[in-house]
């Protein structure tokens, strides 16, 4: 049979696609008789883009479901394009008056721990420790971190 007649399956790295960081690259590709003919039949389907991390020359399939940006801040954050970073709030100081009545409370509500660990907590803090939660996503970690602001205890958020 004549190659010309027959479907080929050799992929092809499109080098316009091709992003680079400071990990490494993103690779898209697509099957070489598509990109020549044009021939929507020849075309991959599903085809998640590539990331090479640039040190361990590890290759990792990113996804369809979600955009790039999100694979490529998930492997930023925590070394797995799939996986989404906890984010963490982290109290280092206070305002010079803090309501602290209201700030134990909320770090009893919102960190589900008991008074007398949310009390601990507030005086900790007030010595000039720090703490730090996990809360879930960068949204959620947002809106507490807002709470606690308006009490006198600023914080960081912080992904692991």
């Amino acid at each position: 049979m004549d190659r010309s007649a027959r479907s080929t399956n050799e992929s092809v790295i499109i080098d316009s696609a091709t992003a680079s960081f400071d990990f490494g690259w993103v690779f898209c590709y697509q099957n070489r008789e598509y990109l020549e003919t044009g021939r929507v039949g020849s075309a991959y389907a599903g085809n998640a883009p590539l990331l090479v991390d640039r040190h361990t020359g590890q290759l990792h399939e990113t996804g369809t479901h979600s955009r790039l940006e999100y694979f490529v801040s998930n492997y930023q954050l925590t070394g797995d394009p799939h996986r989404e970073p906890v984010w963490h709030l982290s109290f280092t100081l206070h305002a010079p008056s803090p309501d602290i009545p209201a700030a134990v409370r909320l770090f009893r509500d919102r960190m589900a721990i008991s008074l007398a660990e949310a009390k601990r907590t507030v005086d900790a803090l007030l010595t000039g420790e720090s703490r730090s939660f996990g809360i879930g996503t960068r949204e959620q970690a947002e809106e507490v971190r807002v709470c606690f602001a308006h009490v006198g205890f600023p914080s960081e958020l912080v992904p692991k």
